[in-house]
Formats: structure tokens, C-alpha cells, sequence
């Protein structure tokens, strides 16, 4: 680290919200511990500052966050327990009233589409990436407007080609694929979204529609695909129902010239001829399930299965946690307990008895042998709950089992489309009423599972958990359960 005689060096890898954030803190505690040191931040990424890549501003209008404009800020206010000095600034909800109000300019490419979503959104709406991008764009503006004249900041249009790593010693060095050479005391990776090389699958099925005459697209990020070879018409296989799925059907739809009307109490889509046939699968045969709008109304989030005690066992065991044998099963009690805890707290009018007593009934059923699965567990529930607000996990998780339509023959066909029609049509309402916020109570339980989860040491994990089980199924599943898309969407 440079002595306090000399300019320290930091070098950012990335120039994304996470190095935004970062680059916020860094600023904001130098202000209020040091001002008078000298410091240079320099962030190299090819895309500008704020967005980065991912935000950019150069992509569909019809592209959005899965943030609502509420819940998306840059800055800390005082409902932040952290390190460091409280800087409170805009959040997107009030960066937008300051827009329209005048008092803040607009970006020099701000266009008419821009200017009718920022008059219409509510802190309740899902924001297009290209508004998001105007917000981060103004927050990295305020940051460097923030820091102590003795920060000094810079951006590399450019790519990191290799780092010689920092000592205690000596300062390292940041080599850019120009050629250009940074000296660093401290390197930060903040580069967020990354793309990879093709997997030995990816490679494989692209050598096999190059064989065969076919096209292929690999995994990438919708928003840079090239999907001008996807003729009208044309017969196209969807691999996965998740978020690059949706934003997929949206530009092969809407952004083909497509367009949806009023019909009734819904909406009916009227094709511009120019779409292609899709024919979406996955493993579970369904979409991601949508993002949750309702709002906690019973008792705050709390921690019954991952807690403090969890992390003390953990101390304590000498051998290796398995996470599908030690961890998983609490995880899912937990999300159970999120579920009724709302349930009872919020809605007391729909249950019989207080949460209290359930909880520890719930609790010894689901710590035994076979927990959610076992019968003592249907009928507790079965006790105190009534039919449409029971809690059934393993439905939760795989929808299509059970229901006959599995689409594996072709009389099915039309039973499948059906079975995903009514599983999206009950998705919406539960995670989009008011009246089901028992919904949000099961997903605040699994996000504070999932972070509870992540503090576990990783060499603690078996080799198989930390390189199958937690990286591929168990984020799969938060990701299904957590990171849909926006209920409209759907």
C-alpha cells in the first residue's frame, strides 16, 4: 500500500453499478477519514461508465430491469447498517421527480420515448435498462462531483489484458489491451456479467447445425444477439424459460413490429407477420415465476432454520458440510416458515391459531425424518390452514409433475399448453396481489436463506457442493424461485 507521502493507486476492473457503488464508498469514506491524502482511481471498461455493459443505452426500449424504480439506488441513506460514513443521495424514484420537474438536465440523448416513461413510471414500475442507464449515468457524475479535490478519477475505454498483482511491498501493475500501463496499490474486480468461452455442449450443437445446415445461437446476452438470420416463420427451439427466454419473445414480438390490445379484462396480441414460430422448453417445463409486487404486511423476515445456531453448528463440525444432506433441507424449511409466518401474521383471518404455537409444531415436522414430504407435515397444515393457502414444496418446485401433461406424446400437447397457461395465470396472482403478500413472505425467507448461506466458509463445503450443488442446482432453483421476470412479462 503507497506510504501517506505519495498518491495511493486503485485500479477498478469494470465501470458497472458494482464498481459504482464501490467507487461511492471509496470516495465517500476518504472524504470523512483522509481528504487530504491523494488518491487516483482510474475504472477501465470499453463500455461508459455507470451502465457499463450490461445498462448500456444503445439497446430495445423493450428491454427492462427486474428492479422496480422503488428499489433501485446507487447511494446509502440511514436505513444502511454498514462501515463508513452515511452519504445519502438520489434513488431512481426521486432522480425521476427531479427530471421531470426540471431541476436536474436531462442527458443530451434523452429522446421522447424516455421522456413518456419517466412522466408514467411509478416506484412500483419496472424501469427500461436505457432509463436505468440515464440514472447511473448522472449517479457517477455526482459521485466525481462528490470526492475531495484530492481524488482524482479516470476512465480507460479499454480492456484489462493481464495484472501483476500488489505486495505489501511493492505496487502492482495493470497491463490494458492497448499497450497502456497502470501502476496499482490495490486491483478491485468489479466486473459484474461476465460472458464465457462455449461449453464442450455449446460447441457441439453448433457444429452440428453448421453440419446440417441450421442455425444456432449459443448462450449470449439477448440484447446483443444478432437475430436478423430468425426468418418469419422459421421453426425456432428455445432452450430454457428464464429471463433470456422472455427478453427473446419480446424482441421477436414486440420487436418485430407485433403489438398487444385491450380485450376484455386482458390483452390480445396482434402479430405483424414477421415473427418466428417459438417453441420454448426447459426442465421444468415452465417459466422463471414473475417478480413479487405485494409488500410485507405481518412480522419482519426472521431467520428460524439459518440463523445464529445454524452458523454455530457449522463451527463446530468437524467434517465437510454437504449442502444437499446438511444444508438444502433447511433452506426449504425455511422458505416454508417465510410462507406461513406471513400467513398467520398478516392474514390471521385465514388460519386457525397464532403463529407462535404453529411455528413450533412446524418446526419439530420439519426437522424430522423426511420433513416437508412426511405426512405429519400435510396434516398439521391441513389443520390450521385452509386448501388454497397451503404450502406445497414440491409442486412449488416442479409444477408440471403429477398433472399428466408432460407433452411426451402428441395427444398431450394441448393438455401441456393448457397446464402452463393456469400455472402462469396462478403465479400472477400470487405474486402480484396484495392479498397473497404470504408470497413475499416466502421470498424474503429465501433471499436471507441464500445470503445466511453464502457467509459458510467455502472450505468448509465437500468438493461436490462447491462445484455442483450450491454453483449450479441450488442457484438454478433461487434464480426460478427469485429472479423471474416482471408479472406483465408472463
Amino acid at each position: 500500500m503507497a506510504s501517506d507521502d505519495r498518491c495511493a493507486r486503485v485500479v477498478i476492473a469494470g465501470a458497472g453499478p458494482a464498481a459504482l457503488m464501490l467507487l461511492e464508498r471509496i470516495t465517500a469514506n476518504h472524504a470523512a477519514a483522509s481528504p487530504g491524502r491523494r488518491l487516483r482511481i482510474d475504472l477501465v471498461d470499453p463500455h461508459e461508465p455507470g451502465g457499463g455493459r450490461i445498462w448500456r443505452r444503445d439497446q430495445s426500449p423493450l428491454l427492462k430491469l427486474n428492479t422496480l424504480v422503488g428499489d433501485n439506488t446507487i447511494f446509502t441513506d440511514d436505513s444502511c447498517v454498514i462501515g463508513g460514513p452515511i452519504a445519502p443521495g438520489l434513488a431512481l424514484v426521486d432522480w425521476l421527480g427531479e427530471i421531470v420537474a426540471g431541476r436536474i438536465a436531462r442527458p443530451d440523448w434523452w429522446d421522447d420515448a424516455l421522456e413518456c416513461e419517466a412522466r408514467g413510471v411509478t416506484q412500483d414500475s419496472f424501469p427500461t435498462r436505457r432509463l436505468n442507464n440515464a440514472y447511473l449515468s448522472w449517479a457517477y457524475g455526482e459521485v466525481l462531483r462528490r470526492a475531495a479535490p484530492t481524488v482524482s478519477i479516470a476512465w480507460h475505454q479499454d480492456r484489462v489484458a493481464e495484472v501483476d498483482a500488489p505486495s505489501s511491498e511493492e505496487p502492482g501493475t495493470v497491463i490494458l489491451q492497448s499497450g497502456k500501463r497502470l501502476e496499482a496499490d490495490v486491483v478491485v474486480y468489479a466486473i459484474g456479467h461476465n460472458g464465457s468461452a462455449p461449453s464442450p455442449e455449446s460447441a457441439g450443437l453448433a457444429e452440428f447445425a453448421a453440419t446440417h445446415g441450421l442455425g444456432y445461437l449459443g448462450p449470449t446476452f439477448t440484447a446483443e444477439a444478432d437475430l436478423g438470420w430468425v426468418h418469419p416463420g422459421q421453426d425456432v427451439i428455445v432452450r430454457g424459460m428464464g429471463l433470456a427466454a422472455i427478453d427473446l419473445v419480446v424482441l421477436l414480438t414486440e420487436g418485430r413490429g407485433g403489438r398487444y390490445v385491450a380485450d376484455g379484462d386482458g390483452l390480445r396480441y396482434l402479430p405483424s407477420g414477421e415473427e418466428p414460430v417459438l417453441h420454448l422448453g426447459s426442465r421444468r417445463g415452465v417459466p422463471y415465476r414473475s417478480k413479487i409486487t405485494s409488500r410485507l404486511a405481518g412480522d419482519p423476515t426472521a431467520l428460524e432454520f439459518l440463523g445464529d445456531a445454524f452458523h454455530e453448528r457449522i463451527a463446530r463440525t468437524e467434517r465437510p458440510i454437504d449442502f444437499d444432506r446438511d444444508v438444502w433441507p433447511l433452506f426449504v424449511a425455511e422458505i416454508i416458515a417465510g410462507h406461513f409466518r406471513e400467513l398467520f401474521t398478516a392474514h390471521p383471518e385465514r388460519v386457525r391459531g397464532s403463529w407462535t404455537d404453529f411455528l413450533a409444531l412446524l418446526r419439530g415436522v420439519l426437522e424430522a425424518p423426511d420433513g416437508f414430504r412426511s405426512d405429519a407435515y400435510r396434516d398439521l397444515v391441513a389443520a390450521h390452514v385452509a386448501s388454497p393457502d397451503r404450502f406445497d414444496f414440491a409442486a412449488f418446485d416442479r409444477p408440471l409433475e403429477g398433472t399428466g401433461a408432460t407433452g411426451s406424446a402428441a395427444d398431450d400437447d394441448e393438455a401441456l399448453q393448457s397446464r402452463v397457461r393456469d400455472h402462469i395465470r396462478v403465479d400472477l396472482d400470487l405474486r402480484t396481489k396484495q392479498h397473497n403478500s404470504q408470497t413475499q413472505g416466502m421470498f424474503f425467507a429465501a433471499l436471507f436463506g441464500f445470503l445466511s448461506i453464502n457467509e459458510v466458509p467455502k472450505d468448509r463445503w465437500t468438493a461436490r457442493s462447491r462445484t455442483l450443488a450450491i454453483p449450479r442446482a441450488f442457484k438454478a432453483f433461487f434464480s426460478y424461485l427469485a429472479s423471474g421476470p416482471p408479472g406483465h412479462r408472463l
